[in-house]
C-alpha cells in the first residue's frame, strides 16, 4: 500500500513546489501588487482624489447600465460583448506595455535581475494583476448581459454567447502575452506604448481596410471572402470573429472556435519569447 503511494506522493510534492515556486513565495507577486496599485494612481491622473474619482465613475456609470438593461427588457449580449471587447484591447495593452521597460526606465530592473528569480517567475508576477483586470472585465460585462437576457425574446443562443466569451477570453491573454514581449524589448515605456498602438492598429484596422478595398483584386475575381488571406486578415480579427460567433442567423452549428486556437498557440510563442527575451537581459553575455 505504501509503495503505491509513493508516486501520488511524490506528484502532489512536485505540484506544490510548482505553486510555491510561481505563486506562494515568488517575490514578484508582492511586485505585482505594488505595480497595480500604480497603475490605478496613473490612471487618476488628478492628484491624490484621481483614483477615487475615477473608480467612482465607474461605478457610476455601471450601476446605471445595469439598471437600464434591466428595465430595457432587450437581449443586448451583442451590444455588450463589443463593449467588452473594446474595454479588453484599451485597457490590456495600457496596463502592459511597462511591465518590463517601465522597470528599466525605474532602474530597478537591475535589482530583480540581482536576485534568483527566474525568467518564468517574473512572467507569472507580471501576468498575474493583468489577468485579474481581464477577468474583472470579463465579470462585469457577462453580469450585464446575463441581466439584459432576462428579457423575453433571446436574440443569441446560451452556446454562442459561450464561446464569445471564449474568444475574448483568449484575446485578452493574447494582448497579455505580445504586451509583455513588446514591454521586454523595450527600454522606454513610451516605445513600447507606440509599437504596441501601432501593431494594434494596423492589425484591427489598416490590414482589413486594405483587404476589403483590394480584395477583389488579391482574391482574383470575387473569391476573396473564401481564401487564406481573408481568413488571415479578416476573419482573425477579434471583432469579426466575435461577430460571426453572435450572429444569430447562422444555424450551422460552426461558431468559428479556431480563431481562439490561433490566439492561445501566439499567448503561448509570445510568452516563450518573452522568457528568452528576458533570459538574455539576466545573461547579456549570451
Amino acid at each position: 500500500m505504501s509503495i503505491g503511494s509513493q508516486p501520488d506522493a511524490a506528484d502532489k510534492q512536485v505540484k506544490t513546489s510548482i505553486v510555491d515556486e510561481y505563486f506562494t513565495s515568488n517575490p514578484m507577486m508582492r511586485d505585482s501588487l505594488r505595480e497595480q496599485r500604480r497603475f490605478i494612481r496613473t490612471i487618476g491622473g488628478l492628484g491624490k482624489f484621481g483614483p477615487k474619482i475615477v473608480i467612482g465613475l465607474i461605478v457610476f456609470f455601471y450601476a446605471w447600465a445595469a439598471i437600464s438593461t434591466f428595465y430595457n427588457k432587450d437581449d443586448l449580449t451583442v451590444f455588450y460583448s463589443y463593449v467588452q471587447l473594446v474595454l479588453i484591447t484599451i485597457v490590456i495593452p495600457m496596463s502592459t506595455f511597462g511591465a518590463i521597460s517601465g522597470e528599466r526606465e525605474r532602474a530597478t530592473w537591475d535589482a530583480i535581475v540581482l536576485t534568483p528569480m527566474s525568467p518564468g517567475q517574473i512572467i507569472v508576477g507580471k501576468l498575474v494583476w493583468r489577468l485579474r483586470l481581464l477577468i474583472l472585465i470579463d465579470i462585469l460585462a457577462i453580469v450585464l448581459i446575463v441581466d439584459s437576457r432576462s428579457c423575453v425574446s433571446i436574440s443569441v443562443s446560451t452556446v454562442r454567447l459561450v464561446a464569445g466569451q471564449f474568444i475574448l477570453l483568449c484575446w485578452g491573454l493574447l494582448l497579455c502575452a505580445f504586451g509583455l514581449w513588446v514591454s521586454a524589448q523595450c527600454r522606454k515605456s513610451i516605445m513600447s506604448f507606440a509599437a504596441f498602438s501601432i501593431t494594434l492598429l494596423v492589425l484591427l484596422a489598416v490590414v482589413p481596410i486594405v483587404y476589403l478595398v483590394f480584395g477583389s483584386t488579391l482574391g482574383g475575381g470575387g473569391s476573396s471572402h473564401h481564401g487564406f488571406v481573408y481568413w488571415l486578415t479578416i476573419q482573425l480579427n477579434p471583432f469579426c470573429a466575435l461577430g460571426d460567433v453572435l450572429d444569430w442567423l447562422q444555424h450551422t452549428g460552426d461558431y468559428e472556435m479556431r480563431e481562439s486556437g490561433v490566439y492561445l498557440f501566439f499567448s503561448v510563442v509570445f510568452l516563450w519569447l518573452t522568457h528568452r527575451t528576458l533570459s538574455r537581459l539576466e545573461h547579456p553575455e549570451q
